[in-house]
């Protein structure tokens, strides 16, 4: 097999797996008639009993907001309970789960059309979309792209020791896409407005994957910057322990080792496409694009 088309099928098999959503296993969570959300079957029962109500009858979902992390824990129990996550708040929006909102101001705050909002670790118990921002890091070096990743701490609880893109982070509804992009760069790469005011927003990219058991659809607000010097990086929060600069061999080897956090791989997909087609196979391209959607 060419490195073109090796390249081309880890690429893809990230992507679908990404995408492995089916309808068959979840029950929808309706808001005026708009499935808002997907439920697995088990939440569903452990939610109906709580709030002694069915799911086929009006939710009051502005009630949601008040859920905290004891009911999570007390309700699901350690599988489904993340310690050490930050309880912010995110918007729900009046719009398919399976085709969320996708156009947002860069600059308007990202609750201005929301219906309501919950915490954050309420999100994949409903599937509910949930939004974040993520950088490409890049430079151009001896007639080649470099992807700038970062290596997650092996602290964090989430996806310990995996390479990640330069900047990533969850949207949480006080901030606009462009104030949390500038606040993920200064805690995660000690960037400041002014490096920031450098980036470029390319595009919001959706997916649509099953993760313990959840249903999890999550959009991406893709940004590029171009870093001349490493050295100015420096994490402040203590969840990436280094940042590397990695040619584009260097990354299939990575991928090859899983050694990738898997929606990064939708950044980086969507980065090397724009720059460089060439190194994917024709046809496999006509199906990675069909999932940068």
């Amino acid at each position: 097999m060419s490195k073109k088309k090796k390249f081309s099928e880890l690429i893809l098999s990230y992507l679908i797996e990404l995408n492995n959503f089916r309808k068959e296993k979840f029950f929808p969570v309706s808001y005026e008639n708009v499935k808002i959300g997907w439920i697995n079957f088990h939440n569903k029962k452990k939610l109906e009993e709580y709030f002694k109500l069915s799911f086929k009858e009006k939710i009051n979902f502005k009630k949601l907001n008040s859920l905290d992390k004891d009911f999570v824990k007390k309700i699901f129990h350690k599988e489904y309970f993340f310690q050490n996550t930050k309880i912010e708040h995110c918007s729900v929006f009046k719009n398919p789960a399976l085709n969320p909102k996708n156009k947002f101001s860069q600059l308007e705050r990202f609750s201005a059309t929301e219906i309501f909002n919950v915490p954050r670790n309420i999100l994949p118990l409903f599937g509910f979309p949930a939004y974040g921002v993520h950088c490409n890091g890049w430079n151009y070096k001896n007639k080649s792209f470099h992807m700038i990743l970062s290596k997650r701490s092996e602290n964090v609880e989430n996806f310990p020791g995996l390479y990640d893109n330069l900047i990533g982070g969850g949207q949480p509804k006080n901030l606009s896409l462009y104030e949390n992009l500038l606040k993920e760069s200064n805690e995660e790469a000690g960037l400041n407005e002014k490096d920031i005011q450098r980036s470029r927003f390319i595009a919001l990219k959706s997916y649509f994957p099953i993760h313990k058991k959840n249903f999890e659809p999550s959009t991406i607000a893709i940004y590029d910057i171009e870093i001349s010097d490493l050295k100015k990086l420096k994490n402040q929060d203590g969840e990436i322990s280094k940042f590397r600069s990695f040619e584009i061999s260097e990354i299939m080897t990575l991928l090859e080792k899983k050694l990738i956090k898997p929606n990064s791989v939708i950044p980086i997909a969507d980065f090397l496409i724009r720059k460089n087609k060439k190194i994917f196979c024709k046809n496999t391209l006509k199906e990675i694009n069909k999932y940068l959607r």
